[in-house]
């Protein structure tokens, strides 16, 4: 295995060298950021208090009650497990997957489609629509036919205006419809909105997502058979029934009680978390059109389920470069969505091959979608500071030579 050498005073400053923001921490990342009021947090400790004194770690009352809560909210029966790829798995599990095809999207994480691999399916990408990032749902009802099951996500919790619909074709035609929210922000009045559409649904408590616990997950369906499945396949003992009819059951999927408070306690909170990321994303949304419109991408706009802020950079920069530029001057710290489609790492160039079909407007897409710093604690006059250093970075709209313009920026804000 190869490593990336170091010199030893790269690796000195990168030991030394701390993320400043304009807020007081270590970060603009979300993850770092997952606050919880005060009276959460009393909440919290008194559970988990009296989880210790109980000994009961797993399978115990906190655990039912998170899945009870969330069972009311998304009126949809929910099994509460160790992380939202966890639910993935023991969903492809329950299908049947092996020597099936499996559509997932082109961009989407690659634990995804290693997830379809390790049980036995094919992964096959899906062509994007640009402006929600989703599967293109043209696309997607040509391929369904011969597929046994989708696994449609909502990126950045942006949500195709035709999601709905395209699940209930593939459903219509055999698929098994998995929607992944993972990145969704939970909308106020969820019953028959997104999050209700597939077969099944993959919620996530990981630390970035918008409803962050540290870790765990959920799967959400009206199919009792399903339901049973995984309550009964996410223990690995005490299921001596499950190996005498020829399953097997390889690994622990409880999501511990400990996480089960916290996220009950989160999801509680999920009116005011709900209330900022809107905040942030019209405050992004409003700054953005008045100095570069160019750099929203038409159509897209800051729905209440969005939980990142996308930008179209400029064709002359690429979100990978900007990224560190932003990280190495400003201290502002931004993300992307991937270097490149999933398919075209080596791991599934050597069991699948690679794909005939041209992806050259998938590779522009992801080459120059650059996700700005969003998460609770942002305020309008560091969003604002955000989007002037980046439209400072990029040049006015129209062009000219990088590195002309100012926008005078506070000094002080320059030491940032």
């Amino acid at each position: 295995m190869r490593f990336h050498k170091m010199h030893a005073t790269e690796i000195h400053r990168r030991k030394h060298q701390k993320p400043i923001t304009l807020a007081e921490g270590p970060g603009y990342s979300r993850s770092r950021w997952c606050q919880i009021s005060p009276a959460a947090v009393a909440r919290i400790q008194e559970d988990m208090a009296a989880c210790f004194q109980s000994g009961a770690l797993i399978n115990g009352s906190y655990t039912q009650r998170l899945e009870e809560y969330l069972t009311t909210y998304w009126s949809t029966p929910a099994v509460a497990v160790s992380s939202g790829t966890t639910g993935l798995e023991l969903l492809l599990e329950y299908v049947g997957v092996e020597n099936h095809t499996v559509l997932v999207p082109a961009n989407c994480f690659q634990g995804i489609p290693v997830a379809v691999a390790s049980h036995g399916g094919t992964p096959v990408p899906v062509p994007i629509e640009p402006r929600t990032m989703s599967m293109d749902p043209a696309a997607l009802e040509r391929m369904c036919r011969d597929a046994s099951a989708v696994i449609w996500v909502h990126h950045c919790g942006m949500v195709h205006p035709d999601a709905e619909a395209a699940m209930q074709r593939c459903r219509e035609q055999g698929c098994f419809v998995i929607e992944d929210c993972a990145y969704l922000t939970p909308p106020e009045e969820p019953r028959n909105g997104p999050g209700t559409w597939g077969d099944a649904t993959l919620l996530s408590f990981y630390a970035t997502k918008p409803v962050a616990a540290g870790k765990g997950g959920a799967v959400l369906s009206r199919k009792q058979e399903l339901l049973t499945y995984m309550l009964q396949h996410r223990n690995h003992g005490g299921g001596e029934a499950i190996w005498e009819q020829g399953g097997c059951l390889w690994r622990d999927r409880t999501i511990g009680e400990l996480h089960a408070i916290v996220a009950f306690h989160v999801w509680q909170d999920l009116p005011r978390i709900r209330q900022c990321f809107h905040a942030v994303g019209t405050t992004y949304q409003s700054l953005i059109q008045k100095r570069m419109p160019s750099l929203l991408l038409a159509g897209r706009k800051a729905g209440e389920t969005i939980s990142k802020m996308a930008i179209r950079l400029p064709e002359r920069y690429r979100s990978p470069e900007m990224r560190r530029r932003l990280m190495d001057e400003e201290k502002i710290q931004c993300s992307i969505m991937y270097e490149r489609p999933w398919f075209e790492y080596p791991w599934f160039k050597e069991r699948f091959g690679a794909p005939e079909q041209d992806w050259g407007e998938l590779h522009e897409l992801l080459a120059h979608t650059l996700c700005l710093p969003y998460h609770e604690k942002l305020t309008p006059e560091e969003q604002e500071y955000v989007v002037r250093v980046l439209v400072e970075m990029v040049g006015k709209e129209g062009g000219g030579d990088e590195g002309t313009r100012t926008l005078d920026l506070p000094r002080d804000r320059r030491t940032l």
